[in-house]
């Protein structure tokens, strides 16, 4: 009967250490991740879920495609969103998102709405006016030099300046809810 019980525990043991390294496998950690300063871009991680005496699953961040290539050229850092606010040349589409700011190339950031609601976060530097859709009102998150958060309402179809005192601020988020 002892033989039996030291057999069950040898088994839990390697099943525990079997599960540990295959959580651990799926894991890239973040000291692997590429530099976001190189021509490799940034590097991302997948965070391990779950219990680890269940089968393991990752789930993957939401980032946006590209982000890396677009902060290198545009100078603006696209962070996640759910995929309906996109970063989109300036005149491209009808009825765009408009973002000024003092870093863009042409004075402007613009993006398309591809759904009824949506939500991307980024970072706009030298921010200093938005304007929502002509059918969509807009909700602008931003931060100021001493890092206070401000929100600005933009009802559609117009513009609202997204200042602090007088000074340009960083957009930290996009939002679009439903009417």
């Amino acid at each position: 009967m002892i033989k039996p019980i030291r057999k069950r525990r040898r088994l839990l043991a390697l099943s525990i250490a079997a599960t540990a390294i295959t959580v651990t496998s799926f894991t890239i950690p973040a000291a692997q991740a590429a530099d976001p300063n190189t021509a490799e871009g940034a590097g991302y991680t997948v965070e391990p879920v779950g219990d680890p005496f269940e089968a393991a699953y990752t789930i993957e961040p939401g980032t946006y495609p590209g982000a890396d290539k677009i902060a290198a050229q545009k100078k603006i850092l696209l962070k996640d969103g759910d995929g309906q606010i996109m970063l989109a040349e300036c005149g491209s589409a009808p009825n765009q998102i408009n973002i000024r700011s003092v870093v863009a190339a042409d004075l402007m950031f613009c993006f398309n709405l591809s759904g009824p609601t949506g939500w991307l976060k980024m970072e706009i530097t030298g921010s200093y006016i938005a304007r929502a859709t002509e059918d969509k009102n807009l909700s602008v998150k931003a931060t100021d030099v001493q890092n206070r958060e401000i929100l600005t309402e933009v009802p559609k179809g117009e513009n609202r300046p997204i200042r602090s005192a007088g000074a340009t601020v960083t957009v930290v988020e996009l939002r679009v809810n439903p009417q």
